[in-house]
This record gives C-alpha cells, structure tokens and sequence, in this order.
C-alpha cells in the first residue's frame, strides 16, 4: 500500500539522521521498478541518465575495468534515488578518499527461519561479547528486512583482506 511519493517523503524526513552514516561513501541501490512485491534489483553502475549534479567515484574492478558507483552527499540525492525506486541503500565499509581501507567491518545476522529472531538476537549478544574481547566496540543496526547488523567502528590502517584474514582470528 506505500506509493514512491511515501518512499520519498520517508527519505526526506530521515536524511538528517542517515545522512552521517552514508555521505562519502559509495553505494549499490537495490531498485525496485516495479514495485516492491515484484523481483527488484541491485545496481552498483551509475546510469547515464542520472542527473551530473549526482555525485559519483570511479572504482576499479578486480576483473579490470571501472565503475562509476553513485555517492550519497546530501538530502536531494536521497529523494533522486529514492524517486528511481531506491529502496535500499547497501553503503560500502569504507569512504571515498581511501576507498580499500575500511573504517568498519559488519556482521550479518540473519535467523534461518522467519520466526528465529530470538536465535538471531541470542547470537549478537555472543559476537558482542567476542569483538569486545577483541577491544572492539561494536553496535547493533536491524537490517530493514529480517536480521541484525553488528556494525564495528575501525581506524582505517589496513585493507579488507587483511582485516578478514588476521584482526578477526
């Protein structure tokens, strides 16, 4: 029963508060043309007909290549991608002047079945235990669908597979 106009207006009201949390950084839209109940999609390549004044950083591809992936810098390009069936947006862990440098890792915990959130909750007071024993200072953020996020703050002196592969062992 929401329209896009609803979507946008949400948009507009929280972007003071995820604004913080997102500006600098790149993000994949997950898209939603044709409404939420039918199959969306996600786009990390910015489209050509996305207005000039829409911030965008060019990232190169593992595979070779570049992809101009879309930034999020104030309230206005909220309600553009909003108003291109935004619904989500999935925002890298790391910020556009030092873009393979983390400043957070996320853990993403999603209950196996629809009713298990308690199993979820359960498990996020265990990695809230574990990462502080690791002098971490993790928060909790749901993720909008059906499971949580461990989010830990980290300075930005290592890249990722350094992070996954030694600090978290």
């Amino acid at each position: 029963k929401y329209t896009k106009g609803d979507i946008i207006d949400y948009y507009t009201k929280i972007s003071s508060y995820i604004l913080p949390y997102i500006k600098e950084r790149p993000v994949v839209l997950r898209r939603f043309p044709e409404g939420i109940d039918k199959e969306g999609f996600y786009q990390k390549q910015a489209s050509d007909y996305f207005p000039k004044w829409l911030h965008t950083k060019k990232v190169k591809l593992e595979q070779g290549g570049f992809q101009e992936l879309v930034t999020v810098e104030k309230k206005e390009d909220l309600i553009y991608l909003a108003n291109q069936a935004m619904i989500t947006p999935h925002i890298w862990l790391s910020r556009i002047d030092k873009l393979y440098y983390h400043d957070r890792i996320i853990f993403d915990l999603d209950p196996a079945r629809e009713n298990d959130f308690e199993i979820a909750k359960l498990a996020a007071y265990e990695l809230k235990k574990i990462l502080e024993d690791k002098k971490l200072v993790p928060f909790v953020m749901t993720t909008g669908s059906k499971g949580l996020h461990i989010v830990c703050p980290i300075k930005r002196k290592h890249k990722f597979d350094y992070i996954r592969e030694k600090l978290l062992k």
